[in-house]
């Protein structure tokens, strides 16, 4: 089956590290997706359970015209390196990147495709569920607030509920001197530069929270990365009409980098009273 030539092709990047248990679910759910053509890069970051297998069964089961499927082996470089590797490896005029263990609903490329061309947009956020597999829980998080739900990520942003075009995504890269927070800070400074941001009032990404590890586990549990993400910030070009929250962000992390700092200084006196 072919598609017609004037159809967008999206390409959907997913890193694996360690996903066996995840990944089939996670794309088979893309089968569902009603948008075609789909191009789905799946970079396994060296994994070593039976991943790299599921995906190929995957792919020998499933892959035609109009849903094809790459497959990336590395060595354990981490998410970001990962996530970068799209660009060479992809054709897609609009991204989608998504974890091994998510999903997406099946109108999400198709809604959000239709509403940045009709907005001549390039940067779609949709709302989006928190899905709690040890207790059924689900709650419901919306993105009304667009760019200002992105520079508050304690108000939980959920970066694979963003669509975004082609043009967008080759001006900035997934920072890897980040080891942590490389979402956040990908997908602000993408909104920064951006020429317009558009959001559908719909649900059309599921997070999925468990035990499991994680491809960000090795470093989630350190320190914040603060200072690096404000110092790149500086660096980056943004949209002229961003320019405010630009600054706006810069400050916010400023501020959540001194009460880090302050918190480090209490706990360490803490810990020194004790002895």
């Amino acid at each position: 089956m072919s598609w017609n030539k004037k159809q967008r092709i999206v390409s959907i990047v997913i890193p694996v590290y360690n996903r066996g248990k995840f990944i089939e679910k996670t794309l088979a759910s893309l089968v569902k997706v009603n948008y075609r053509p789909l191009e789905v890069v799946v970079v396994d970051d060296g994994s070593t359970d039976n991943s790299l297998d599921v995906v190929q069964k995957f792919k020998e089961d499933y892959e035609n015209d109009d849903f094809l499927i790459k497959i990336i082996s590395q060595s354990n470089y981490g998410a970001p390196v990962a996530r970068n590797v799209w660009l060479s490896e992809s054709r897609g005029d609009y991204i989608q990147f998504l974890d091994s263990d998510d999903f997406i609903h099946e109108d999400k490329i198709q809604l959000q495709i239709q509403l940045l061309e009709n907005s001549n947009a390039d940067f779609c956020v949709s709302d989006f569920t928190m899905r709690f597999t040890q207790t059924g829980n689900v709650k419901y998080h919306s993105n009304q607030k667009k760019v200002l739900k992105i520079i508050f990520p304690s108000l939980s942003f959920g970066c694979w509920s963003a669509l975004i075009s082609r043009s967008l995504a080759m001006k900035l890269d997934w920072n890897m001197n980040l080891h942590r927070n490389q979402d956040m800070d990908y997908f602000l400074r993408a909104a920064l530069i951006a020429n317009k941001v558009v959001h559908i009032k719909k649900a059309l990404y599921y997070y999925s929270m468990h035990n499991e590890d994680r491809i960000s586990d090795n470093y989630t549990t350190s320190n914040p990365v603060f200072y690096k993400r404000i110092k790149w910030l500086i660096k980056t070009k943004v949209n002229k009409k961003n320019i405010p929250l630009k600054y706006i962000a810069i400050l916010f992390l400023g501020i959540k980098l001194i009460r880090w700092h302050i918190w480090k200084i209490i706990k360490i006196r803490h810990i020194s009273y004790i002895w």
